[in-house]
């Protein structure tokens, strides 16, 4: 325990000259969690956060942008419009914007990051949560629970469970691998292990 102490204190006390260095901003809306949800909750968003990134990158230039965990609180990909909004915003800033919000298809809906690009791509595979929270994101056991003690079906804040991601899904950039988290999954090391055996040099976490 000693030996492992000592050789972190000093390992993080030496100092590291960066080959690679970008200049970042978190964008944070401050919306409640009870607006957020509310009917105008995804209009509210779309133009708090629209505004807070043109004000932004126009005091500065940066490279990334990174909203936070699912501020917009619709399937992003179902909404071509939205979608085209953020795409034009990643243009105009100059930065990799990246954007907590959900996907849907066939298979389910995921709380996802989606990476757009300032030459107008998007990341053709957004980074999906890997570890959900249960009793807000899934419901474990929903048969039992939801016989036994129904009330805990009611806390849920969405209509029905997501489904986890289960690989790193890097985004690929000019600074190099940029590896997501969301939430939840910064608990679990062996996520960012994951991340970075997969080739990750900046883990975003929203």
């Amino acid at each position: 325990f000693l030996g492992n102490l000592l050789y972190g204190t000093v390992t993080l006390g030496m100092e590291k000259s960066a080959d690679k260095i970008i200049s970042a901003v978190v964008v944070q809306g401050n919306i409640s969690s009870s607006k957020k949800w509310e009917e105008n909750g995804l209009d509210i968003a779309v133009e708090r956060y629209l505004g807070m990134t043109k004000e932004l990158s126009e005091e500065e230039p940066t490279d990334l942008i990174v909203w936070n965990e699912t501020c917009i609180p619709v399937a992003l990909n179902r909404y071509p419009t939205l979608y085209e909004q953020i795409r034009d915003a990643a243009m105009e800033s100059g930065a990799i914007l990246l954007v907590g919000a959900f996907y849907e298809d066939e298979t389910g809906e995921y709380n996802g990051i989606y990476a757009f690009y300032p030459d107008g791509t998007v990341s053709s595979q957004p980074y999906f949560k890997r570890r959900l929270v249960p009793f807000g994101e899934y419901m474990p056991f929903p048969s039992w629970f939801q016989s036994v003690i129904p009330v805990l079906d009611e806390i849920n804040l969405l209509e029905s469970s997501l489904m986890p991601g289960t690989e790193s899904n890097l985004f690929v950039t000019d600074f190099g691998m940029i590896g997501g988290l969301i939430c939840f999954d910064s608990i679990y090391e062996t996520l960012s292990l994951e991340s970075v055996r997969d080739g990750t040099e900046l883990l975003a976490l929203l």
